[in-house]
């Protein structure tokens, strides 16, 4: 942020005494330092506008350091990849199987009555065991028995 201040002709002393190398004002062939050497001799003789008033520009900076907090890497969890079992089919399969499981009394014989069955309609099933429980494990949810 910059702010303009009221000029004063302290300001244009302090600019002298300050702001301005002393030796390249005095040393310098640039025409900018002779304008300078001829103002303040101006201001020494108080001749013309010796009076003259020099503003003032205060400059703000504002600095914000922070210091970010160190990040701890943690473990990712990994879940493990199943296969996930569609439920959507279970009632096709289960009106589809019932008429041959209907007469099963418990979990052994209704994995017995049906292999043959996925075997014979569904052999795609035979290479995945952990389905094949699965559906048996529905059907004897479905049939009631233990």
């Amino acid at each position: 942020m910059s702010f303009w201040l009221e000029p004063h002709v302290e300001a244009t002393a302090a600019f002298f005494q300050q702001v301005v190398d002393r030796k390249w004002l005095q040393e310098s062939t640039e025409g900018n330092a002779a304008a300078l050497r001829s103002l303040e001799a101006a201001l020494k003789a108080e001749k013309a506008d010796a009076k003259t008033k020099a503003w003032r520009v205060f400059h703000r900076c504002t600095y914000v350091s922070r210091v970010l907090e160190k990040i701890v890497a943690t473990a990712v969890s990994v879940a493990p990849k199943a296969v996930l079992f569609d439920q959507t089919p279970n009632w096709g399969l289960i009106c589809a199987l019932k008429p041959y499981l209907r007469p099963a009394k418990d979990k052994n014989e209704v994995r017995e009555k049906l292999q043959p069955l996925i075997d014979k309609q569904w052999p795609v099933l035979q290479d995945n065991k952990r389905i094949a429980n699965q559906l048996v494990d529905i059907l004897v949810e479905y049939l009631g028995v233990s």
